[in-house]
């Protein structure tokens, strides 16, 4: 829906919406909230910079770390997009009662915090 109009990956908007939310961020922060490797965070945040999406700038209390905000262009982009996306999350889950809508919620919630423990103690490979 917004790769078409915006010009902008799944990824992309990710890092708009996140970052529309809790910038300033440093490059390691956004992957590991976002939970994708910092190579693709790495060049998705500089595609977004040179689009003029984001901005980058040195923290002025630790100049080793690079802070990462919207752009006046990321924050048009994200005003007309979270309107759209919310009509579509009512569209898609209004469908669930108020207590259907909570007991997922607590599902997911207890599946994302087991996720980290069940994926380290197993080595994972394939056959």
């Amino acid at each position: 829906m917004y790769t078409k109009k915006f010009d902008i990956s799944q990824t992309e908007w990710r890092i708009i919406a996140v970052l529309a939310e809790h910038a300033p961020m440093a490059l390691k922060e956004l992957s590991e909230f976002i939970v994708i490797d910092i190579f693709s965070i790495t060049r998705a945040t500089s595609d977004l910079v040179k689009r003029g999406f984001l901005t980058r700038r040195v923290d002025q209390q630790d100049r080793r770390r690079i802070e990462l905000r919207l752009a006046a262009r990321g924050r048009k982009v994200y005003e007309e997009i979270v309107p759209v996306a919310l009509s579509v999350e009512r569209a898609v889950f209004g469908v669930l009662s108020k207590a259907e809508s909570d007991q997922l919620n607590i599902i997911l919630d207890k599946i994302e915090g087991h996720i980290d423990k069940a994926l380290a103690e197993r080595s994972w490979s394939l056959p």
